[in-house]
């Protein structure tokens, strides 16, 4: 049996933890860059699963802010 209160929670929890970790790699991308490859296949394997659609733009959303900092690490 799926208790609803829980995966509400979850959902909100997984949310800020998303947004948390946007800043952590802006913040931090420097020194982030040999994990970045390790975070992209683990968040391109999340967007494989069953997830609600705001969770799903916030994946995205931290993709795109993996792929600036590698971007900006890789032509300096």
């Amino acid at each position: 049996m799926i208790d609803f209160n829980q995966d509400f929670y979850f959902q909100q929890v997984y949310s800020q933890y998303l947004d948390a970790l946007c800043d952590f790699i802006v913040i931090h991308k420097v020194d982030l860059q040999d994990w970045l490859f390790v975070l992209l296949s683990r968040l391109l394997s999340k967007l494989g699963t069953d997830i609600l659609s705001s969770l799903q733009s916030k994946i995205v959303r931290v993709l795109d802010v993996v792929r600036y900092c590698a971007e900006i690490h890789n032509f300096r």
